[in-house]
């Protein structure tokens, strides 16, 4: 809404600084050349010329910066999903485990081979730990 109003008062604000300026293509006959009132015509053309583009090129602007503002806010919440899904994927694997582990399927140290209890009479000490 903002926008909309700030864009319709520049467009005001043309509109009547165009209306105000005195513009005609008669250019006035010299002998030697250009005169002040053709290359002050010259001038007025060109500063309309140039208030156009400035008026296009703050619009682009400000459109750019409010899609730039929209991409970044998107890409932030699809990277907080990823992470969320990433992380109950992991606690579901973890608590599939504990539950396995409770159930007696899986030995303690959670591989896929079971040694059960092994007798240690004749293992040998490790040496220098």
């Amino acid at each position: 809404m903002f926008i909309a109003v700030v864009g319709a008062a520049n467009l005001a604000f043309f509109v009547y600084w165009y209306s105000a300026s005195e513009v005609t293509a008669i250019m006035p006959v010299s002998p030697t050349g250009y005169t002040v009132e053709a290359l002050a015509l010259n001038v007025t053309i060109l500063e309309m010329i140039l208030v156009l583009v400035g008026f296009i090129l703050a619009a682009l602007g400000l459109f750019g910066y409010t899609e730039i503002k929209n991409a970044a806010v998107r890409a932030a919440v699809e990277a907080a999903e990823r992470e969320a899904k990433d992380t109950v994927s992991e606690q579901l694997s973890l608590l599939e485990a504990v539950r396995a582990r409770e159930n007696g399927n899986t030995p303690e140290y959670g591989g896929d081979y079971g040694l059960g209890d092994q007798p240690i009479e004749g293992a040998t000490p490790a040496k220098d730990e």
